[in-house]
């Protein structure tokens, strides 16, 4: 981890892991044990633990600025993650081919997460290159609802099952997944967190930070693969650059606009959409 990496920020729902899986097309190693949705769980489980140390989690995040805006936990937890990075440890993000070298473009991970614990990242790469995904809010909002809606009747499901054995072993983890997420409007309110926290952030970081917004990358594939790939330092073949455009999907750019409910309630939204610079 000698070369300052690739960092992803930006609400989840929101286009990020599309823009790593871009990435990790492109040459850029994004980690050896990935999750579903491109996240490096090595990463992962490390901004877990650090929303942790402030009683935060990614659907209720602020609670984590304790630790930032506290110096002894803030010097305690940029140390922990100091130790975390060195070899054997870091070999969950490398695996072994870390030690004789990847021969990628670069390198960087993707975590939602990363808008809120950046500050300590930072602290251990100063020189890292930040890359903010931006989405329409009421796409975001939809996204995260369905999603939630779908691990609720799966949780369900397996609690039914399980019922009988709760009378003698207790249950591991959440009752109920994200229940923050079971409306648009709280969602929508999550995703403002994110917009104004990952703005604030690239703000400050000037031209080592680059915005994506999800639908220009989904209308206007080449312009803004061309804008990554200057950002990141990676080099494209013409076929490589072929691939990657034909393989997004204009269509999902807006998806709301196809539905009247959804449009009905950007609509009734306006003001908070319009502080973020997206229309209704």
């Amino acid at each position: 981890m000698n070369r300052p990496p690739i960092i992803l920020i930006g609400m989840h729902r929101s286009g990020t892991s599309l823009v790593a899986g871009l990435l990790a097309r492109s040459g850029v190693d994004i980690g050896r044990r990935l999750g579903r949705n491109n996240e490096a769980l090595f990463f992962r489980r490390l901004n877990r633990w650090l929303l942790a140390q402030g009683a935060a989690t990614w659907t209720r995040p602020l609670p984590f600025s304790d630790v930032l805006d506290d110096p002894p936990s803030r010097e305690l937890a940029a140390d922990y993650l100091r130790a975390s990075l060195k070899l054997p440890r870091s070999l969950g993000f490398w695996g072994w081919r870390g030690l004789i070298g990847t021969g990628s473009q670069g390198w960087g991970w993707k975590d939602p997460r990363n808008t809120f614990t950046l500050p300590l990242w930072l602290e251990l790469f100063p020189e890292a290159r930040v890359i903010n995904v931006e989405r329409h809010g009421v796409d975001v909002a939809e996204s995260l609802v369905v999603r939630r809606n779908r691990s609720l009747e799966r949780s369900r499901q397996r609690f039914q099952k399980r019922r009988a054995l709760y009378r003698f072993l207790p249950k591991r983890g959440e009752l109920v997944d994200t229940p923050r997420l079971a409306r648009r409007d709280p969602a929508l309110q999550l995703w403002t967190e994110y917009m104004a926290e990952g703005r604030r952030r690239t703000e400050a970081l000037g031209e080592r930070a680059l915005t994506v917004a999800y639908e220009n990358l989904l209308q206007s594939p080449e312009q803004e693969l061309e804008r990554l790939a200057a950002f990141c330092g990676l080099v494209l073949d013409p076929a490589a650059r072929h691939d990657l455009t034909a393989s997004l999907d204009p269509g999902r750019a807006f998806a709301y606009r196809d539905d009247p409910e959804l449009r009905r309630f950007a609509g009734d939204r306006t003001q908070l959409l319009e502080a973020f610079g997206y229309r209704p």
